[in-house]
């Protein structure tokens, strides 16, 4: 901390849920927004502590009990909120998936949240999930992605995985990686292309390998979330797993983006909302996963599908011949390069103003927790 905070500054308590780096993206974005706060940080793990002891520089991490604090606000995890709100805090909710819940149990109980924060999306593709249809708290924002800015290009092509990682991975959590980044690499390579950087959680044996195949100049592993948005505004070309945040915030700079075959439920439905109608994505051979045995998954909710994507690409790494399968189908998918991409342009043109609209949210529960009325907009 440069200075110490005012005796105004209120105390907030942060919590994310722990899949991949979306939700710690957005929650950085939305922390951003905010005037001076004490956070206190529920639940998290060691990596996420780190991240944002880095990134929220003008906060203050304190280790007060949640209970004693003005609110609390929550990204992602109806876990975290309901025992948030067990303990007596007005829980402003934030949900950037308002399109992927089957069962009442994936989002916070109704009528607890002061504020259920939904992140807009084109819901001429995809239906609002039915338990979020009658909610009376849901109160829309714009998409929680970096504000706006010019893109400068000329460094080429990006890959990005993304955080890979989950509460549920287990020990399958670099499955992804050793599947996918063979065949993307092998066809960059052949293609001939710059690579500005191949980034996300893909260690340090891939982070070794990338160097020595595209030079010591190239960006590789996990990024703070700011040297990244830089990297993305840097770049001619993503190629990305299709996590929301990355996906949104490209769409927004008119960044060209290729989209990897889904790590989970989340980004099988982001391919279908941000597809350009003439362009196929990226997927996995039939062999190595059937999309519509995951279909018929949908009703039993996200862990039980994510679970079977997770078996199945276990499976395909261990397999010799779906692995070199899933390697030739990718390599081949760069002859020729797609410069044009995979995605259609921003959705919502009209805004990308949600960090500071849920911040806005935040700052008038923290000055009176109980000041919205259920169904207010």
């Amino acid at each position: 901390m440069s200075r110490p905070l005012s005796r105004t500054a209120k105390t907030l308590v942060i919590a994310a849920c722990h899949f991949g780096w979306g939700s710690l993206g957005k929650l950085r974005l939305i922390l951003e927004e905010l005037p001076p706060h004490r956070l206190i940080l529920y639940d998290m793990p060691p990596m996420t502590t780190k991240i944002l002891s880095l990134e929220a520089m003008h906060h203050e991490i304190v280790s007060s009990p949640p209970a004693t604090a003005d609110a609390a606000l929550v990204i992602n995890d109806p876990g975290q909120a309901n025992a948030l709100v067990g303990l007596g805090l007005a829980v402003v909710y934030v949900d950037s998936l308002p399109y992927m819940w089957a069962s009442v149990d994936e989002v916070p109980a109704a009528g607890t949240t002061v504020v259920y924060c939904a992140q807009r999306y084109p819901k001429d593709v995809l239906p609002l999930a039915a338990c979020l249809a009658s909610r009376p708290d849901l109160r829309w924002v714009d998409p929680i992605v970096p504000g706006s800015h010019r893109r400068t290009g000329g460094a080429g092509v990006l890959v990005n995985v993304g955080g890979v990682h989950s509460h549920l991975s287990g020990d399958n959590t670099f499955d992804y990686v050793e599947l996918v980044l063979p065949g993307v690499l092998d066809g960059l390579a052949e293609a001939g292309v710059q690579v500005a950087g191949v980034c996300g959680n893909i260690g340090g044996d891939w982070e070794a390998e990338v160097k020595v195949r595209f030079g010591n100049a190239v960006a590789t592993g996990v990024q703070s979330g700011s040297v990244f948005e830089r990297l993305l505004k840097s770049c001619d070309l993503l190629v990305t797993s299709p996590g929301s945040t990355t996906v949104l915030h490209a769409m927004q700079i008119d960044l060209p983006t290729l989209l990897l075959p889904p790590q989970n439920l989340s980004q099988i439905l982001n391919a279908q909302l941000y597809l350009r109608a003439d362009s196929t994505a990226f997927s996995w051979p039939e062999s190595v996963l059937s999309m519509p045995s995951i279909a018929a998954l949908r009703p039993m909710g996200e862990e039980a599908v994510v679970h079977a994507i997770y078996s199945a690409l276990s499976k395909a790494r261990r397999d010799e011949l779906l692995s070199n399968e899933t390697t030739e189908y990718l390599r081949s998918a760069f002859n020729p390069i797609q410069a044009e991409g995979h995605t259609c342009t921003f959705f919502d043109r009209d805004g990308a103003r949600g960090a500071h609209q849920v911040a806005q949210i935040v700052r008038q529960v923290c000055l009176a927790p109980f000041a919205f009325t259920k169904g207010s907009s």
